[in-house]
C-alpha cells in the first residue's frame, strides 16, 4: 500500500462511528 493510503486509513476508521454508510463505500471502493 502506499503512503497516501497509510494516512488515509486512520481517518476512515475514526470517520466510520459517525458515518457507517460512508465507511462502507470507501471500503468497496478501496478493493476495487
Amino acid at each position: 500500500m502506499n503512503q497516501e493510503g497509510k494516512l488515509v486509513i486512520p481517518l476512515i476508521y475514526e470517520n466510520a462511528s459517525c458515518f457507517p454508510e460512508g465507511f462502507a463505500a470507501t471500503t468497496t471502493l478501496m478493493k476495487v
